[in-house]
């Protein structure tokens, strides 16, 4: 009698790990499954600009859902690692959107496609800024202004004898470094540099 409870029970547990182990293969093949129809595709192409068909550098090429994408390179092409079923966007500034979505049957394949942007036609008010809500009223404050009145300034001033560029030393190799060195620092500063003077108007 025990000896059948116990060939029972190893029975039993035989069945529940085979069950077990059937679940797992079939959860594993059902993502090898999955890992095949997301199968990478290589997207590349050109984006031309309306009917110039000119090639445009700098276009955004994008999948929204994954926030992946890059941009056309100075020739206008583009190449993305996309999934079958992808939606890609194509985005320029002056030009509508456009849409591709990656068929399934381009699965584990090159897919290349040649994408034509139209122009957006966008038409913004004209605005005027000024400083004051009117005209009235900038032309009122002009009359307003009052010039200060200090003394009279001399403008007839000696005459002073022109030099000739030729009466100048001559610098040697290390003179036209220096000053080829000073110029170029002043340069690189002023890229960086606000103006000392900001005038309104």
């Amino acid at each position: 009698m025990q000896h059948t409870t116990k060939g029972k029970a190893t029975a039993n547990s035989l069945l529940i790990v085979l069950s077990i182990m059937a679940i797992l293969f079939v959860a594993a093949v059902g993502e090898a499954a999955a890992q095949v129809r997301q199968q990478v595709v290589q997207l590349s192409g050109f984006v031309v600009l309306g009917d110039s068909m000119a090639t445009e550098a700098g276009v955004a090429v994008y999948i929204p859902t994954k926030n992946r994408g890059t941009q056309t390179a100075a020739n206008g092409y583009y190449t993305l690692p996309v999934s079958a079923g992808d939606s890609v966007v194509y985005s320029a500034l002056g030009y509508q959107k456009k849409c591709l979505v990656i068929p399934e049957s381009s699965a584990g394949q090159n897919y290349t496609v040649h994408i034509k942007l139209l122009q957006s036609a966008t038409e913004l008010p004209t605005v005027q800024v000024m400083p004051w809500a009117t005209e009235r009223d900038f032309k009122q404050a002009v009359l307003k202004v009052e010039l200060p009145k200090g003394p009279h300034i001399n403008t007839n001033f000696p005459m002073v004898a022109p030099k000739s560029i030729l009466d100048i030393a001559p610098m040697d190799a290390e003179g036209n470094f220096k000053m080829f060195k000073q110029q170029q620092t002043q340069r690189q500063e002023s890229r960086f540099k606000a103006p000392d003077v900001i005038r309104i108007f």
